[in-house]
């Protein structure tokens, strides 16, 4: 069955994370330090909480926390991450402000407003706060709407604030929301390098390289970027990162760089803040984004976007 929100709410812990500044993701993390010829850097360096960590008190905001006025309209479509196409049926959608101190995402927090969004139509959000102490990104979640057959995994999707329009308003028209089938993710779960990880404290970010008209970009080496000293090292291919083949579905075994898909998946510990870019191999050389900011929660999908700077 699918899961409902409120045992969402209880079943996902979210590491707490340090204040995060302007931009999708920005922040601080402890990261190694390596530069980006090094091919093999051994195992991520945040593959774990610390060992005296504890368990994870996830902290969400009350309303007297959050900052100044801040509201937004948003008008949210589905897109099935497989096909590039609308979805079969019908998604549930949870709003929330993102990358919140102390933690990423808030997953378990309780929605500050929440929608049922068509295929066709999508869903929109009238209005809603973007109030927190660092408003400037918002998340959707999206799930199987409460009831139904469990055939999505809980994907994530956020965006950075707009500034408000003429007319005073600050909007996101559209809010491209990505989902992605249960079935694809429990595929890729059974991939070399994958079946061995711990679903119920991982999740995985889903990286597509885009040039500068939206296309994905094929021979894409993977980097880690510290976000403190900008050193950087190469993703091990098979262990750190793995790839989409062309047909965006399948996890394609031995492949060291993006296909034609330019997707990479990433497994990454609930909560964990990551940073990454790309460089091409081969090809039409692109300077793509300084740094993207990744994170997840247990049995969760991020989806991230890296285009040209």
């Amino acid at each position: 069955m699918a899961r409902s929100w409120l045992g969402l709410l209880t079943a996902v812990m979210v590491v707490a994370v340090v204040a995060v500044v302007a931009g999708c993701g920005d922040g601080k993390g402890g990261f190694l330090t390596q530069d980006a010829s090094t091919v093999d850097a051994g195992p991520l360096p945040d593959a774990a909480p610390p060992a005296d960590a504890g368990p994870a008190t996830p902290k969400c905001l009350t309303s007297a926390e959050r900052a100044a006025s801040c509201e937004i309209t948003i008008h949210a479509t589905l897109t099935q991450f497989e096909t590039g196409s609308a979805p079969a049926g019908n998604v549930d959608l949870a709003y929330n402000t993102a990358w919140d101190v102390p933690q990423v995402f808030p997953t378990t927090c309780t929605p500050l407003a929440m929608m049922t969004a068509t295929p066709s139509v999508g869903a929109t959000f009238t209005n809603v706060t973007c109030s927190s102490p660092v408003p400037f990104v918002v998340a959707l979640m999206a799930d199987d709407p409460a009831g139904g057959a469990d055939g999505l995994v809980l994907s994530i999707n956020d965006r950075r604030i707009p500034a408000p329009d003429a007319t005073g308003v600050r909007r996101l028209d559209p809010f491209r929301v990505f989902v992605l089938s249960r079935a694809t993710f429990d595929g890729w779960k059974q991939a070399p390098g994958l079946s061995t990880v711990d679903w119920n404290t991982h999740g995985v970010a889903v990286v597509t390289f885009r040039d500068a008209a939206t296309a994905p970009v094929a021979s894409v080496r993977v980097i880690e970027v510290n976000p403190v000293t900008g050193g950087q090292r190469v993703l091990q291919a098979g262990r750190d990162v793995f790839f989409l083949a062309a047909d965006n579905t399948t996890i394609e075994n031995g492949r060291m760089l993006t296909s034609a898909s330019g997707t990479a998946v990433i497994p990454l510990f609930s909560g964990q803040e990551f940073f990454v870019t790309g460089t091409v191999t081969s090809g039409t050389p692109i300077a793509f984004e300084a740094r993207s900011g990744l994170s997840t929660a247990a049995g969760a999908v991020f989806f991230e976007q890296i285009d040209p700077r």
